[in-house]
């Protein structure tokens, strides 16, 4: 099997994009998905953006349950911050 090819002349990847997929996924599935954005961004010549990827930490529980919350129910959200 060949070696597979460098990603280094790629179309632009939206870092920021990837980063906030990445958030509103699955909070299990936070470190493999950070992993494989690391590999991406090094096979694409990006170590600077690999580094900083790699030092992201998978959120607590209820740091995940908040950016659900305003992702995807930004209503509670507001009423949840009114409340406080």
């Amino acid at each position: 099997m060949p070696p597979p090819a460098d990603d280094a002349d790629a179309p632009p990847l939206d870092l920021e994009a990837r980063l906030d997929a990445l958030y509103r996924g699955p909070a299990a599935d936070f470190v493999a998905g950070r992993n494989a954005l690391v590999k991406t961004l090094k096979g694409r010549g990006d170590k600077e953006g690999a580094a900083r990827v790699k030092t992201l930490t998978r959120p607590s529980l209820s740091a995940w349950a908040v950016n659900r919350l305003w992702w995807g129910h930004r209503r509670d959200f507001d009423a949840l911050l009114d409340a406080g």
